[in-house]
């Protein structure tokens, strides 16, 4: 089964900067669900595999980056669940030179696709990618990131009654899937993602035809922030780096450059202009994450 059980929620205590602003910081561990598939990926994959199941489908193909860990979530759940994974991996330089995360894809009997960023862009119309689908009813396809409408279904199950007591909800933001999911559940909450790819704008029009299609008003209290891209996705600065350093020491919850890196850096910066008010309790969701 996809672990989607409840995750527990750890307090940062001992934060001045936090204590001198009345502020209560929660962390949401998403990324402590399970050893290989957690985050926000169950979420994500759990009522498409449902799908998938129902179609009679075997396989199930998807797509993403070197650093994608979704393709790593879905190679982990189709090893456990006993269906096979077909990845369209982005960018064919990786794929012969491997890396960490590619590696653990070949290793999980993920079958890897790669091709050239050009044909990247259409995605399910590249060639590579139709011969594989061809005369094969047995794949059913994901968009990259695990998002589509069925993963907004269960991103929403994400929260919790009790977190229903939050006046500030933080996500990551790469597909704007897990913002969509949370917005729809949170009731009260201002729900922010924080965007981690350069030119974030289109994410908020992503959301909203989320939201549309299940069954909700396009707009409503959530936001996206596009200014913690740090120049793009996977990309990093030293001041990201020294952040993720002393926040990690500090804390003693892994984070990484990719994600939850800016995630965090964010939310310590919305604290610091004064975007979130005195005496708020703010829950931050730790959506997992790789780095090499």
């Amino acid at each position: 089964m996809i672990p989607t059980q409840a995750a527990t929620t750890t307090e940062i205590l001992g934060d001045l900067r936090l204590e001198a602003m009345g502020i209560r910081l929660f962390v949401k561990r998403l990324d402590l669900l399970d050893p290989h598939i957690n985050g926000n990926k169950p979420f994500k994959l759990k009522y498409n595999i449902e799908q998938m199941q129902k179609k009679g489908c075997s396989t199930l193909l998807t797509f993403g980056g070197a650093y994608s860990n979704h393709l790593l979530a879905t190679a982990h759940a189709g090893k456990k669940m006993g269906f096979k994974t077909i990845g369209i991996l982005r960018g064919e330089e990786f794929a012969q030179r491997g890396g960490p995360v590619i590696d653990q894809l070949r290793a999980l009997g993920m079958e890897l696709v790669a091709i050239d960023r050009g044909a990247y862009r259409l995605k399910e119309k590249a060639a590579r990618v139709q011969a594989r689908l061809q005369g094969r009813d047995d794949i059913y396809v994901v968009p990259e990131g695990g998002s589509n409408d069925l993963a907004v279904q269960g991103c929403m199950e994400i929260l919790t009654e009790d977190d229903q007591a939050f006046d500030k909800i933080y996500c990551a933001c790469g597909t704007g899937t897990t913002l969509a999911g949370l917005s729809i559940a949170a009731r009260d909450a201002e729900v922010m993602g924080v965007s981690v790819l350069e030119g974030g704008e289109f994410l908020t029009e992503a959301v909203r035809a989320y939201r549309a299609a299940a069954g909700f008003a396009p707009t409503g209290n959530w936001k996206v922030l596009t200014q913690y891209a740090f120049g793009g996705y996977a990309k990093h600065t030293p001041e990201l780096l020294a952040f993720i350093d002393q926040f990690q020491t500090r804390t003693n919850i892994a984070i990484e450059p990719v994600y939850t890196g800016k995630l965090f850096y964010a939310v310590y910066d919305q604290v610091q202009r004064g975007e979130v008010p005195s005496g708020s309790k703010v829950m931050v969701v730790h959506s997992g994450g790789v780095w090499e």
